[in-house]
């Protein structure tokens, strides 16, 4: 007998540190969940996840092999690891971490498993078993299950636990399997006959039956098919030696003993013998691959029709599932000729995939164009620093002591401020009509329109450390100084402004030694050269982790954010783009380009659907989707 299934799968939502997956092979079926507090949860799960798969990718004959596979596949990060292997009409279950293993028969749906363990034991037509890592288990109760089993389908089943743990909080990385007994098919006995060739005449026909007869129990050991309660001990079957095999290989009548004819007859029949024995294991291990490849398609297909649906509904969720549609195919990809037929559909599998992956990530390919050289209002000027305030550039040029600004949609132009007060490191920001530099000298307003400077509005102050970002932000003007890991906030007056306020709470002690940049929409934004985005909210750290972005975010990160929208705009210098993130850190678009343009600053114009780009002096810009 075998079993007949109907499987389904049911994958949670996946963060930068838990991550979790269903296997469906032709062999074996399994639930991973992965919990990796480096990051890098995906890749390192698609790592065991292939790793598994080439440990099944032939039939286990054991309950010892299933555990074997599952030690050497579990470490420390596999929280959850769940297997079931059917042979015949019994199935093996192993379970390492924590998790839980569920049969339904008839309307009770019982707890097998419930801690690390294995078991094996025979099932019925209509048996469901349920395999549920630790975050399936943590949030739905078997109360819930009991529901959801009771009158659904192993598919609607499935869809409604994806749905409960889409809902739920705290179910990232969590996964479930659902194997369902449709049939019990009874194998039928495989002669050998059409393997062998018919020129051993020589042997009599009743020895060729017992020669075959033998070979029969040889090749094919049945499993018992009486009905026993569920998870009883299961035998071990043991093949006839092949020496009883061999014994029948009697010397043929008439033939003389020691005749070199029965001799070369002997070795003719031993050597077809053996080649149809080669033939056939080619033959099944071609099959065996080949089933295995249509296995990984069909799942991956599975999970390129979710992905697909998801990813109008949530973007983020649905590339996720595309993700893992690829990380399916891509071990066989190494494995199996693209020109055969399972080739072929395979690579266009895949290529559909890896195309709804790059349409998914929303990614604007085109090359800087140059939007305005301030050298046009003064030779040899160059802008080494930029705020925006909606249609107004305001821009710093430290070496030539001036202060611009510039109307993006008229692209008019002049000089502002200038001299010797305006020496050394420039910062600007903007509010309204009013340009804020930060120099040596302290912080100056310049009136844009009436092209008027009130020198030192804030003096300087012996208690600034290194200022790596000045911003202005709802009339207050905030420093981010990396020298004493604070943030200075100078709060308007009518008279001019407060002195020197800290914004941080005395508890929150960040590190701003590696700062690059800061940015408020609200929130204060800061990104750092080591890779990271830290986030404040009335002056506490609030987390901010981005999400969904491939391939993922490198070091030295300059954020951009404005209270025009919630959006926060991160520049990878290096990389040659620009990440844009919603308020929690999900990915949404990026903007890649290949040239020679590598900016120090960024602002974007969501009115004029601009993003301007400092480089080398210049401003530079991309058309903003």
């Amino acid at each position: 007998m075998r079993i007949q299934p109907i499987v389904a799968s049911v994958v949670g939502v996946v963060d930068e540190t838990h991550w979790g997956q269903v296997l469906v092979l032709p062999h074996a079926y399994g639930a991973l969940e992965v919990e990796r507090l480096g990051g890098d949860a995906l890749a390192h799960g698609i790592r065991i996840l292939s790793h598994l798969s080439r440990l099944l990718s032939h039939p286990i004959t054991s309950l010892a092999g299933a555990e074997a596979i599952v030690k050497e596949v579990s470490q420390q990060d596999v929280v959850s690891l769940l297997l079931l292997v059917p042979v015949g009409s019994v199935v093996y279950l192993v379970l390492s971490g924590t998790g839980s293993v569920y049969l339904k028969r008839g309307s009770d749906l019982s707890l097998l498993m419930g801690s690390a363990g294995s078991m094996s034991g025979e099932v019925q037509e209509g048996d469901t078993v349920l395999l549920a890592t630790r975050g399936l288990v943590r949030e739905v109760a078997k109360e819930k299950l009991s529901t959801i089993f009771d009158h659904l389908s192993p598919r609607e089943a499935a869809e409604k636990l994806t749905l409960l743990l889409h809902e739920h909080a705290g179910t990232a990385g969590a996964a479930s399997l659902i194997f369902q007994v449709e049939k019990l098919v009874a194998v039928e006995e495989e002669s050998l006959d059409s393997a062998l060739p018919r020129s051993g005449q020589a042997l009599h026909e009743r020895e060729m039956g017992e020669v075959m007869a033998e070979m029969g129990a040889v090749a094919q050991p049945t499993i018992p098919t009486s009905r026993r309660p569920f998870f009883t001990k299961v035998r071990s079957f043991r093949p006839h030696h092949l020496s009883r095999v061999r014994a029948k290989l009697r010397r043929p009548s008439g033939l003389p003993s020691g005749s070199p004819k029965r001799a070369i007859l002997v070795a003719i029949v031993l050597f077809l013998f053996v080649g149809s024995i080669v033939v056939g294991l080619v033959r099944q291990a071609g099959n065996t691959k080949t089933r295995a490849v249509l296995a990984a398609m069909s799942e991956a297909q599975k999970q390129f029709e979710e992905g697909m649906a998801l990813v109008s509904l949530n973007t983020l969720k649905g590339r996720e599932r595309l993700v893992v549609a690829k990380a399916t195919l891509e071990p066989f990809l190494k494995t199996t000729s693209l020109r055969s037929k399972e080739g072929k559909n395979l690579s266009a599998l895949y290529t559909q995939i890896t195309d709804a992956i790059t349409q998914s990530l929303a990614v604007t390919r085109s090359e800087p164009q140059l939007f305005y050289d301030v050298s046009l209002l003064k030779k040899g000027a160059m802008v080494s620093a930029l705020a925006l305030e909606e249609d107004t550039l305001a821009m710093g040029d430290a070496a030539g002591r001036t202060i611009y600004a510039l109307g993006i949609s008229s692209k008019n132009g002049q000089v502002i401020a200038g001299g010797e007060s305006f020496a050394g490191s420039v910062l600007v920001g903007i509010q309204g009509d009013t340009v804020y530099v930060f120099t040596e000298n302290g912080i100056h307003a310049v009136l844009a329109r009436e092209k008027t400077t009130r020198q030192a509005v804030i003096k300087n102050d012996d208690q600034w450390g290194t200022i790596a970002s000045f911003t202005a932000f709802a009339g207050n003007l905030y420093l981010l100084d990396s020298g004493k890991n604070r943030i200075w906030k100078y709060v308007a007056t009518e008279s001019g402004f407060t002195d020197r306020r800290e914004y941080l709470n005395p508890d929150t002690l960040p590190d701003f030694t590696k700062s690059t940049s800061m940015a408020i929409n609200g929130s204060i934004i800061v990104g750092t050269s080591d890779g990271k985005i830290l986030r404040f909210t009335q002056g506490k750290e609030a987390s901010f982790t981005p999400q969904g972005v491939e391939p993922a975010l490198g070091n030295n990160l300059i954020v951009y954010a404005s209270d025009e929208s919630d959006t926060v705009y991160v520049l990878e210098p290096d990389k040659k783009r620009i990440v844009v993130l919603d308020a929690d850190g999900i990915y949404r678009a990026q903007y890649v380009w290949e040239g020679n343009v590598t900016p120090s600053q960024f602002v974007v114009s969501v009115a004029a659907k601009k993003i301007l780009l400092l480089a080398d002096g210049k401003i530079y810009s991309l058309d903003l989707k």
